[in-house]
């Protein structure tokens, strides 16, 4: 818990820096709001077994914020992607995701990049919920770093191609799980 609370005071002092140096030449701030589905490899592994490296559908991928000038933002992003567990009897769907807080800078006019460190989770997927034992969710840390394309805009709508790693420990009953995603989203948000 004390290396989250590290990286989170770090990642606080870095946005609170860039916003002072472009709060200067971008005096209104914006929200910004995203959506991005696409498919993902997922590999997870821990002490009884691993889940087989699988390729998956990437959603929810949520991101909310705040644009801190014309070439940065601060968002909180949620990441998912779906797997099968099959270390139950039952090979049940579930989500290795996260809530995240994120930096996003815009190098250039239509390509941005991304990382955040946040809240990891392995919850069950809402569909696939047979008994109450189901319902767990298992909490740890992920961090995160992607890029993407922007190849449309109409008014503050942009269509973009991302791209996205993500890292995280997970902590269950039986000991520490390891999740990898590589990600490949089409996205839509609102600039």
């Amino acid at each position: 818990m004390k290396s989250i609370t590290s990286v989170l005071l770090l990642f606080l002092a870095l946005i609170n820096n860039g916003y002072c140096q472009e709060a200067k030449s971008h005096s209104k701030n914006q929200f910004i709001y995203s959506a991005a589905v696409g498919f993902s490899h997922i590999e997870i592994g821990g002490p009884i077994g691993t889940v087989a490296p699988q390729s998956s559908f990437s959603i929810p991928n949520l991101k909310v914020g705040m644009k801190l000038g014309k070439h940065s933002a601060l968002a909180i992003m949620l990441p998912g992607t779906v797997y099968t567990d099959y270390s139950t009897d039952r090979h049940q769907s579930r989500g290795f995701e996260g809530i995240v807080p994120v930096f996003q800078y815009w190098p250039m006019k239509n390509l941005w990049l991304m990382a955040g460190a946040g809240l990891g989770l392995d919850a069950p997927a809402f569909y696939d919920i047979k008994t109450d034992e189901e319902r767990k969710f298992y909490f740890g840390t992920t961090s995160l770093v992607g890029a993407g394309y922007e190849f449309w805009h109409k008014g503050r709508f942009v269509l973009d191609v991302e791209s996205r790693v993500r890292m995280g420990s997970i902590n269950k009953p039986d000991g520490e799980c390891f999740g990898f995603t590589a990600d490949l989203m089409l996205g839509i948000s609102r600039n």
